[in-house]
């Protein structure tokens, strides 16, 4: 004996594309928080300089940081 399919429109209720919009949103916050790099205090150049480096924000931003320490150490 086999099953017939579910018809589309029964597949998912209301409350569950709340649940799966949620769970979108949170795991898009979650990614977002953890990965992309700060931007406050920040002038153009810098902000520029750090998007310029689609695959390395992270290191980069890391990169210019120390460079800015270093500048403000030698003053």
């Amino acid at each position: 004996m086999v099953a017939a399919p579910h018809p589309p429109a029964k597949a998912i209720s209301i409350g569950g594309a709340f649940f799966v919009f949620t769970g979108v949103a949170a795991v898009g916050f979650i990614y977002f928080y953890t990965l992309y790099p700060e931007t406050r205090r920040k002038n153009l150049e810098e902000v520029e300089k750090v998007f310029g480096t689609f695959f390395r924000w992270s290191s980069r931003q890391t990169e210019l940081d120390r460079q800015k320490d270093a500048a403000a150490a030698e003053k």
